[in-house]
């Protein structure tokens, strides 16, 4: 039986990826060497979805090889297949993402994938060859070494967090983000008269304008396609969909995306976006910082698809979005320009300098107070990390070696991490800025909160401006980070929210200690009470809020009474001791002019606090009282003489 394989493009590319991060054995236990190709290979020409497409699955072909490296190399060896066909070193590559793609069809004989732009590579229709008249050697090698290694399939031989991935990725929801800019197109026409033919012609026009679409009104569309909307916990299996429990413009599927296209035009027309979730969550945490004049600075790396979902959520307050880092020469740049026509983003601008050479005198900036810095990661939290390498170019391609096998060197690291708080650290300097969403797609500390408190530190350091907190990312009432792990229902990845310590007075501060009756009952100035019923009565406030959190001047920080020092109570025989006149030793070695006059001093301060609280609770002042006026005991009441009985 004939199964279908790849095109002959996509295995010479896959031969060249897995060259260029396979880790060769030394001279003493080398058996196969990987010579580098002496010619490129050739590029795709056709459209750009098949070109974009095999890549993934070249890429795909060359990590599964890297995983099983050592496995296929030994099968080869005890095949006597190396020994027996000779194969060259620039052809061993080749032989070797063939044979794990051999093994994958269980043996059988390829039917090869044509498409436009796609032909014969004459050196990969010599290796299959030589590959499927030594299949039964082959395979019987192969089912030796499962025996020898009680293997019940080969991917027990893998680490046990690679298996787990490897396994889990076939099993995870297709997400879509919904596009509310949804394109109407009218069509009209307009009388014109022509001279040349001495008639009234009719020329068509055709506009098109964008219109907000709700996430409810596309599922209604689904459902008169012909799918059911399930709850969330539900295992999707068929015709089904359910919303995310996390954005909520996310729609999920089952894994056959293929099937999914065929099955509805939402697709086609760019209603629904295929992503994965992780930037979803990142553009998510960016709405409750969003407002009027709210733009947004995006860098770091990302796909078309991701500047596009910013751009649909900052035009609901008609903002737009600076993408930096995109040179004239960028091939992302001509990509971004045909996505955000055919979904209708017209208010994304493309920066040609990098993060780090942006300022905060920019002219172009100004009103930039919102920055999502998605930095380049080792995809290390993802079952699936070669759609977020190919896709949103998220992680170098020299990680997949690294990741084939569940763990990324220091050398390799190290680069990443420096440029991550370098860019979080630039993004926090911008004095108009008020909120950074960080997010990476990474399970080190490393490069999530050592990169953040790093940041937050060289930020405080460098200016003097209102320091940033981090702030609850929506999801949880904890002012802190959100960490997702990887499950069978989605990613992992992490995520931070900064924001701008707001500038308070001591009137708010006292305002709200006294509302959660942290004053023990002191009565506030009348100034402080307006000022909250003002508030009270106030309007909606522009920026919308965020979600319910706890008070970080009174959570995070002290409480007012443990702020502000207070005199320690004074014992009763101290009190007893001031009330009593000095003794008169002591005045006369003070002296009785120097005793009198800070005598007088002390009456007059007393005078003055008594007069100010008097005037607060809105008393009639009284006559201060002096120790000579000091209240004496009552004498006894005598009746007159007429009035004492004889």
């Amino acid at each position: 039986m004939t199964k279908p394989g790849f095109p002959d493009r996509v295995y010479e590319r896959a031969a060249d990826a897995f060259r260029a991060s396979c880790v060769e054995k030394t001279l003493v236990y080398r058996y196969a060497s990987y010579a580098p190709v002496p010619h490129p290979a050739a590029g795709d020409t056709g459209n750009e979805n098949h070109a974009k497409q095999n890549e993934l699955w070249a890429y795909e072909l060359a990590f599964n090889t890297l995983k099983f490296q050592a496995l296929l190399e030994d099968v080869l060896i005890d095949s006597c297949f190396q020994a027996t066909r000779r194969m060259p070193d620039d052809l061993m590559a080749l032989a070797m993402v063939m044979l794990y793609d051999l093994q994958d069809r269980k043996f059988q004989p390829r039917e090869p994938m044509t498409g436009e732009g796609e032909g014969l590579v004459e050196e990969v229709r010599l290796v299959e060859d030589s590959l499927f008249r030594f299949r039964t050697k082959l395979a019987a090698s192969l089912a030796r070494f499962r025996i020898k290694q009680d293997l019940v399939c080969i991917d027990d031989i893998l680490p046990k967090s690679v298996k787990e991935k490897h396994q889990r990725k076939h099993k995870l929801p297709t997400c879509a983000w919904v596009n509310t800019l949804k394109s109407r197109y009218t069509h009209t026409h307009t009388r014109l008269y022509c001279p040349t033919n001495m008639c009234h012609v009719h020329v068509p026009h055709v506009y098109a304008h964008f219109v907000l679409r709700s996430v409810d009104e596309v599922c209604v569309t689904l459902k008169t396609q012909g799918f059911v909307q399930v709850d969330p916990h539900t295992h999707l299996e068929g015709r089904v969909f359910c919303k995310d429990t996390h954005c909520p413009d996310v729609l999920l599927f089952p894994r056959q995306a293929p099937e999914l296209r065929d099955k509805t035009t939402l697709l086609l027309d760019r209603t629904l976006i295929i992503q994965e979730k992780s930037r979803s969550l990142a553009v998510c945490a960016l709405r409750p910082l969003l407002a009027k004049n709210t733009d947004i600075l995006l860098a770091g790396s990302f796909s078309a698809h991701t500047v596009a979902h910013v751009g649909v959520q900052a035009s609901v307050f008609s903002n737009h979005v600076y993408v930096c880092g995109l040179p004239a020469d960028s091939a992302l740049r001509e990509e971004l320009h045909v996505t955000l026509s055919r979904i209708g983003c017209k208010n994304v601008r493309l920066l040609p300098e990098r993060l780090a050479e942006l300022s905060e005198g920019d002219s172009r900036l100004q009103k930039v107070r919102v920055v999502l810095v998605l930095p380049r990661c080792t995809a290390s939290a993802l079952s699936d990390p070669i759609a977020h390498i190919v896709n949103e170019d998220g992680a170098d391609r020299k990680l997949l070696q690294d990741l084939s096998q569940g763990a990324v060197s220091d050398a390799n690291l190290e680069p990443l991490i420096h440029n991550q708080i370098h860019d979080l650290s630039h993004a926090l300097t911008f004095p108009k800025v008020h909120g950074v969403v960080y997010c990476t797609c990474s399970v080190y500390a490393e490069e999530n909160e050592l990169v953040v408190k790093s940041a937050l530190k060289n930020a405080a350091a460098r200016t003097k401006l209102r320091p940033f907190r981090i702030v609850s990312t929506g999801w949880t009432d904890e002012e802190t980070f959100l960490r997702l792990q990887a499950s069978d229902t989605g990613e992992g990845c992490f995520l931070c929210v900064l924001k701008r310590e707001e500038a308070e007075t001591v009137q708010n501060i006292l305002a709200r200690a006294a509302a959660k009756g942290l004053l023990n009952g002191l009565a506030l100035h009348e100034k402080l009470k307006k000022t909250r019923t003002k508030d009270k009565q106030g309007g909606a406030p522009t920026t919308p809020p965020l979600p319910p959190q706890p008070d970080p001047s009174l959570t995070s920080a002290p409480s007012v009474s443990e702020q502000l020092p207070v005199d320690p109570p004074l014992p009763e025989a101290a009190l007893e001791h001031a009330r009593r006149p000095a003794h008169p030793n002591h005045a006369s070695a003070a002296g009785p002019v120097e005793n009198r006059a800070s005598e007088a001093a002390r009456r007059y301060k007393k005078i003055r606090r008594r007069k100010s609280r008097a005037s607060r609770r809105g008393a009639k002042t009284k006559k201060p009282r002096t120790r000579s006026s000091r209240k004496k005991a009552p004498r006894p009441r005598v009746r007159p003489a007429e009035d004492v009985a004889p």
